[in-house]
Parts: structure tokens; sequence; C-alpha cells
């Protein structure tokens, strides 16, 4: 796997948690606004897709 692959799933992974570290690192990583709005929404909406999924009463 490329470094570039490497870094931007970390990013990924950061914004699950936590959104304000996609901007922060994808700026730290040298990537453009729309490389960075990607991995941040991507990352978010990710971890709202989850915890929607596992809080739901059956």
């Amino acid at each position: 796997m490329s470094e570039s692959l490497i870094t931007f799933f970390s990013i990924y992974f950061l914004c699950l948690f936590k959104f304000i570290a996609g901007p922060v690192l994808g700026a730290a990583a040298g990537y453009g606004f729309w490389l960075t709005m990607l991995v941040t929404v991507s990352g978010m909406m990710s971890s709202v897709f989850f915890f929607y999924i596992c809080g739901r009463k059956k």
C-alpha cells in the first residue's frame, strides 16, 4: 500500500472520532480543499452511520 493511502486512511480513522482532526491533518499532509473535505466528511458520516446502526433498539 502506498504512503498516500496510509495517510488518507489514518486521517479518515481519526475523523471517525474527532472530525476536527480532518482539516488540521489534511492541511498538514498538503491536501487540497476538496480532498480534505472528502476525508473529513466521509469519516464523520461513517461514524454517524455506525452509531446509528449500533444504537437502534431491537
